[in-house]
């Protein structure tokens, strides 16, 4: 494990255990160590992606910071988190930044299947 994977396993074991019984968005996304995640910059971004594919966290807000606002990503609708997973996912792989093969959730395994049937003409 290198010493980014370590401080990132140890700042989101503190961000999860601190906040999980917390319903205050604010709080939340203001909590020091989910700041030092966003901190760490580009290159935990791998770590982060692995996470969300793994169907874990909301990382919307992070990866907004790391990006500047400049999202890389577009969606048709900006609220719906299962659209926006998906986008991001799908630009983490055709970036480099998660394995093509690594499909770890079952509805994004899903929506892989779906996708490849509507590219294959099954699903009209």
């Amino acid at each position: 494990m290198t010493e980014l994977e370590a401080t990132f396993n140890r700042l989101l074991d503190e961000w999860r255990e601190d906040t999980l019984c917390s319903s205050n968005g604010t709080a939340i996304l203001l909590h020091p160590a989910h700041l030092a995640i966003i901190s760490l910059g580009v290159p935990v971004l791998p770590l982060i992606f692995k996470d969300m594919a793994s169907g874990r966290g909301c990382w919307f807000t992070a990866l907004d910071a790391i990006f500047l606002n400049r999202s890389p990503i577009t969606v048709a609708d900006e609220s719906n988190a299962t659209e926006l997973r998906a986008a991001w996912l799908k630009w983490a792989r055709s970036n480099g930044y998660l394995p093509a093969e690594e499909i770890t959730d079952p509805h994004e395994a899903l929506d892989e299947l779906v996708r490849i049937g509507q590219e294959n003409g099954e699903y009209q």
